[in-house]
């Protein structure tokens, strides 16, 4: 399907139309509404948490009151929320500061004053009921409540956690609850799981003696008082509102129902049904629609372990006959074999006497073909074991009283009744309103629960909603994680300084004012400890974007399957966009088709149609929770079949997820499916993948793992001083502007442009009575990034709607420009070996890119700074200026020299007091050089090998060089095949003049791509203009796009006979004045400059006068931003012996290391001093400690033949180290006893590693 925009020249292809997602493509909406809700309501909720403590100690205490104030920010920063409070009767003029709230911008980054941070959203158990088939353990996630039921492992006894480490057994919590609300049940009666045995021993196995047994248990005084040493579940789950179930009421409900009994067979008669029948889908709707809460079915679980102690029936377990209608079991027809041709024993058998004793089971164990003889023979159970321990050959399937009321009720009916069909409720009394017995946990409750994880240990498989699998997982937003947060800090806060709260509100005079002056700090300090904030990433805006749409697991040894991605993750987190390495499948991106509503994630769809035989889709977008989406059968849009009319889709077959008939298992599936029985498409083609991932063209077409590469890619480009529109683009290239207004402000509808001043655009629009200011950030710059915003107006211009007032130098147009369209051609050079890229010299001048760096000083107390050199450009070495540091008469001057090349544009004090350092910031360019990184928007990265002169790169027969040349042996290896659509694309888009677009998922198709090739050479090759309108009429083209190709023909012309139709062309190698051999394929791709440029890898260490050793190791510190060495590996040592460079390695483990004697007599020998420390003192302090190390374990070394140092303690007290700065200083070079360490003690502790 193609589609042409004149105004954009934008040549559209896609599968199927993709409606817009208006609204849903505001991606930080929902991380700026949870922020809002914080700061408007949170932030009062937590801090009434202070007037909570202090009144629990006094009923005569007044109470603050909290006041809202807005404080100007610091430095270009947004105003923030002050909080105040003064006591409750006082004058509001007296109001003392009590926090210093951030805000948000428009990024979504937090404010804290100076620091700018990341808000990490991280992924937490939702409102919900899932079960750890590992652990065994069944979790019931409240709101602020989490009950932990869990099977222990040895006595296989099942548990509820109460307050501590305090438990209680599920049988006898169920027992009591029942007793306390006056029902009387019989568990025993009603249990029948042998593997629930164990449980039940907690409660009495007559009915008559449970009021008994429970008013004399210890139990009930601990949970019905205020005792913290027991469980306190009783009192908590009948009378604490934070224990309802009301939220995940119905995943109780449908977890516990009889829809587990599917496939089992009947051990006992239900309704029309006998024993041994098998049970049905329609066999459970039966007993549902008639009520049945309870049935049993067969099961054998067999105890190797234990002998059998006897029958529940036939006591003895001797059998000398055998009935007619007995099952004939493996171990009746090992023994008889004629039997074996018969399902049952077609008549009374008498047992041969010399098999008397086989079939004589009192003392025998308990295995499974026993005790399946048993059953077969119409034994009730068995009791094993010396304490006799019953062993039913029956399970019950108990439910909880409660229904849908589609399980009983027609549509008509529901209908009537004003309900949905899916709506559950409690039929007990005969009851039909959903809201009875749903707000708490009943005995019916805990024991469908109790009697389900029995059917779960009994059958492996599990009934319930796993946590992770399953994606029972909510997101933890601002509002909810700041005001958690808040709370604790200020209750740790309060819990300190309560005395002075005490005070101020009873006389209203602060004092010293320092009540709540730290509670800003260490509010800040505790969302660091909780890891809730983050360094922001600011390399480009799709990577501060992506990072704003972060959700995160924090585990310290996160199992495997967290990092696994799940079913539900579909249209909720993306696939594809995770880091590799330890956070693989931790850090995942918030999808484009994901909404986050009080913190669960929700993902967006448009409802199916059925007309006739055709089937269209609604264009409202509606939004599905995971347990809501379980219940539908969806696809994707791509999955169908356009018909011939637009909107409308054929009853084809397709793939599709539906729920999973069985209730063990996947909960959702993917099957083959009609069309017509879809309930609901995904609302976007590409509503799967992330903003990120959205920016690759064609990756469809590339290997998953190399798409997540791709991403990572896109968020490490840099920004280029003039980038270009990419030839091949995607939708989200013009939409990911409206993620946010700081890089693109455009006019939200007719008006006039009144004032444009430094920082700010003030617009009146028509219709309005105030006008609207617009914040313009017009220049960013850090080590990281350079942005420069542009006006795009004029004072008095008139707008109207969707015009841009101001853009960034990361677009143009409208559009994100990450990279450079450049001219490519696959072809191996020697140069570009391996993932390695060869350049030309106007590739190198064309990804030119801004760059800001800083030059560092440590200063102390007071000083000048001469700037007259400011503005100027400075090369690397050059002197930038003078620092001049005063102390009383004495005048300390420093020149200052960069080693790097820029303007010198800005300079920054950082740090308080006397730890400080000055910045001195340079604003330079930097050309493509050898050494830099580059990258495709496939993976497909490489670092630049060679760049070439112009006139030395092949060329194409009309003369153009090729601008970069990729190894064509990395598009298998890598399983990219994206990158040759896009080139090809890319070649058809340049030639013609004008931009394609191409999703990832809804893109062009290879047919597509074949045929614009095929198009695009014979316009090239036609030789008359004219001839334009036949052959792209041929190619059934819009006509406006033809008249657009016919205005470049001339352009298009010049292209002949330089590639052929299917993209591949003869290059001329002008070095050797001959045609290259074979075709190459060519192209033009968007090439991006990575952040990890060369230049910033080479790094000069001033030595032992300029800079810091570590006290420890004696070796350079690491960290060539903090003046570090440089580390030397292994690759780097064999290159260095493969030269046979001895003085280098040996210099490099020495001098260059951790050998403070020879550093310092290198150091000496240089100034021409004769003064040496002696050689005998000389020795790497690795090898040192090391034997230090080994003497402490009790292991010492002997040295015949002198090789290692001498470290005993006479030699360690004589050690001595000069301290050469201070010998140039005062001009003693040739002086010893003035600057010799003799302190024996100090001596000693420095051989050892510490300094001092």
């Amino acid at each position: 399907m193609l589609s042409y925009d004149k105004g954009s020249n934008l040549l559209t292809l896609e599968k199927v139309h993709n409606p817009s997602l208006g609204e849903h493509l505001l991606l930080l909406k929902d991380l700026r509404e949870s922020f809002d809700k914080f700061i408007n309501e949170g932030v009062y909720e937590a801090l009434e948490s202070i007037n909570e403590i202090m009144e629990t100690e006094d009923s005569h205490y007044k109470k603050l009151i909290f006041k809202p104030t807005l404080v100007e920010g610091f430095g270009s920063d947004d105003p923030h929320i002050q909080i105040k409070c003064y006591p409750e009767g006082c004058s509001e003029a007296g109001a003392i500061r009590v926090i210093d709230l951030p805000y948000m911008d428009n990024l979504g980054k937090l404010h804290f004053n100076k620091n700018v941070k990341s808000f990490v959203c991280k992924l937490a158990s939702s409102d919900d009921v899932s079960y750890d088939l590992a652990k065994q353990t069944l979790s019931l996630v409240l709101a602020s409540r989490m009950i932990k039921i869990t099977v222990s492992g040895k006595s296989k006894k099942i548990e509820a956690h109460g307050l501590g480490r305090s438990t209680i057994s599920l049988a006898a919590l169920a027992a009591f609850i029942a007793y306390e609300d006056g029902e009387q049940i019989d568990i025993w009666d009603i249990i029948r799981n042998p593997l629930l045995i164990p449980t039940l021993e907690a409660v009495k196995r007559k009915p008559e003696e449970i009021p008994v047994f429970y008013a004399q248990t210890r139990m009930v005084d601990y949970d019905t008082s205020d005792k913290k040493s027991g469980t306190m579940l009783i009192h908590n789950l009948r009378e604490e509102p934070a224990y309802a179930v009301t939220r995940i009421r119905h995943s109780i409900n449908k977890a516990v129902s009889l829809d587990r009994a599917l496939g089992e067979t009947l051990s006992r008669p239900v309704l029309n049904y006998e024993a041994g029948s098998y049970v049905t889908p329609a066999v459970i709707q039966d007993l549902k629609r008639n009520k049945v809460n309870c049935i049993y079915v067969q099961t054998v679980v067999p105890d190797s372990t234990s002998k059998i102690a006897g029958g529940m029936v036939n006591k003895q377990l001797t059998y000398t006959v055998l009935g007619k209608g007995w099952t004939v079991t493996k171990y009746l027809a090992d023994r008889i074999p004629e039997l074996d041709k018969y399902p049952t024993i077609p008549t009374d058998t008498s047992v041969p006497h010399h098999l008397l004793n086989d079939f004589s089971f009192k003392g025998k164990y308990a295995s499974k073909e026993i005790l399946d003889f048993l059953q077969g023979a119409g034994e009730p159970g068995v009791y094993i074991g010396s304490d006799a321990t019953p062993c039913y050959f029956e399970t019950e399937i108990l439910s909880n009283h409660t229904l849908q009321y589609g399980d009983v009720y027609s549509q008509a009916e529901c209908q009537t009744m004003g309900v949905s069909p899916h709506e559950w409720f409690c039929y007990l009394n005969d009851n039909t309103d959903s809201s009875y017995r749903k707000d708490r946990l009943y005995a019916d409750d805990l024991l469908a629960l109790l009697s389900t994880i029995g059917y779960i240990l009994l059958r492996g498989k599990s009934v319930f909603l796993d946590r992770d699998k399953d994606f029972l997982k909510k997101v933890e937003t601002p509002e909810i994680a700041l005001k958690r947060e808040l709370i604790y800090t200020i209750r740790k806060h309060v819990n300190t300084y309560r005395d002075s709260v005490r005070q101020y509100v009873k006389t209203g005079d602060p004092g010293k004012g320092v009540i709540f002056d730290a509670l800003t700090h260490s509010f800040i300090k505790r969302l660091n400890e909780k890891k809730l904030l983050d360094r922001c990433d600011v390399t480009n805006y799709a990577a501060e974007i992506s990072q704003a749409l972060h959700v995160s697991v924090d585990m310290k040894e996160p199992p495997e399957i967290v990092r696994r991605i799940s079913t539900p993750y579909y249209g909720r987190l993306c696939p594809f966009e995770t880091p590799e390495g330890k956070r693989l499948g931790l850090v995942n991106t918030k999808a484009l088709g994901c909404e986050i509503k009080d913190g669960n994630l929700l993902c967006t769809v448009r409802k199916v149609f059925h007309n006739g035989g055709t089937l269209t889709i609604s264009n409202q977008i509606e939004t599905l929770s995971v347990d809501q989406e379980l219940q539908y059968r969806i696809t994707d849009v791509l999955e169908l079949t356009p018909g011939e009319k637009e909107g409308e889709y054929l009853n084809t077959r397709i793939k599709a997820k539906v729920p999973n008939p069985s209730i063990t298992g996947d909960r959702q599936i993917i099957a083959e499916i009609m069309a017509e029985d879809l309930d609901y498409v995904y609302s976007h083609t590409e509503s799967l993948i992330s903003p990120t991932v959205s920016l690759i063209p064609f990756a469809t077409t590339d290997d998953a793992i190399r798409v997540s590469f791709g991403s990572k890619m896109i968020k490490q480009g840099i920004y280029l001083l003039n980038p270009d529109k990419p030839r091949v683009q995607t939708s989200m290239y013009r939409d990911i502007f409206k993620c946010s207004d700081a890089y693109l402000l455009v006019a939200e509808k007719t008006g006039t442009v009144t004032a444009i001043d430094i920082g700010r655009i003030t617009v009146m629009y028509d219709g309005d009575t105030d006008e609207t200011v617009y914040k313009v950030n017009e220049f960013a710059a850090n080590t990281e990034r350079v942005l420069c915003m542009r006006y795009r107006v004029r004072e008095n211009e008139r707008v109207v709607r969707g015009q841009i007032l101001a853009d960034s130098s990361a677009s143009q147009d409208g559009v994100y420009c990450p990279g450079k369209n450049l001219l490519v051609a696959y072809m191996p050079t020697g140069y570009n070996y391996e993932d390695a890229v060869h350049t030309s010299m106007e590739a190198s001048v064309e990804m030119t890119s801004p760059s800001a760096k800083f030059v560092r000083r440590k200063i102390s107390g007071s000083y000048e700074v001469n700037r007259d050199g400011m503005y100027k450009y400075y090369k690397a070495g050059e002197k930038i200026t003078t620092v001049t540091k005063k102390q009383g008469n004495f005048i300390d001057a420093h020149d200052v020299h960069t080693n790097v090349s820029g303007i010198w544009y800005s300079i920054d004090d950082t740090g308080m007091g006397g730890a400080r350092e000055l910045h001195f910031n340079l604003l330079g360019y930097r050309k493509l050089t050898v050494g830099d990184k580059v990258s495709g928007r496939h993976g497909n990265k490489g670092v630049d090998a060679k760049v070439d002169s112009n006139s030395s790169m092949p060329m194409l027969p009309n003369g153009t060089p090729i601008q970069i040349l990729l190894n064509p042996h990395g598009l298998p290896s890598r399983m990219n095949a994206g990158q040759i659509m896009e080139a090809h694309l890319g070649l058809v888009a340049t030639v013609l003049g004008i931009y394609i677009n191409s999703d990832s998922f809804n893109g062009a198709s290879l047919q597509e791509v074949q045929m614009l090739m095929k198009m695009t050479h014979e316009l090239a090759n036609c030789g008359n203009k004219e001839l334009c309108w036949s052959i792209m009429s041929k190619y059934r083209m819009p006509r406006e796009l033809q008249e657009t190709v016919y205005g470049n023909m001339d352009q298009v012309m010049d292209w002949a006979g330089t590639f052929d139709e299917v993209g591949d062309c003869r290059l001329y190698n002008p070095m050797t004045g001959k045609w290259f051999p074979h075709k190459i394929t060519i192209g033009v791709s968007t090439i991006l400059k990575m952040k990890q440029e060369g230049e910033s890898k080479i790094h000069g260490r001033g030595g032992p006068l300029e800079e810091e050793y570590m006290m420890t190791s004696a070796q350079p510190t690491s960290g060539g931003a903090r003046g570090g060495g440089q580390a030397m590996g292994g690759m780097e040592s064999w290159a260095v012996q493969s030269y046979g460079a001895s003085n280098v390695a040996h210099d490099m483990v020495t001098v260059n290391s951790d050998d403070e004697v020879g550093r310092t007599n290198k150091l000496l020998d240089a100034f021409g001093s004769p003064v040496r420390i002696p050689e005998r003192y000389a020795a790497p302090r690795a090898l040192t400690n090391f034997i230090y190390y080994l003497e402490a374990l009790g292991l010492k070394l002997e040295d015949d033949e002198g090789l290692l140092p001498a470290v005993d303690k006479y030699t360690s007290q004589e050690r001595y180290i000069y301290d050469v700065g201070k010998m140039i200083n005062k001009g003693r070079l040739d002086a010893v006893n003035d600057y010799e360490v003799d302190e024996t003690e100090e001596a000693l502790f420095r051989s050892l590693g510490y300094d001092g």
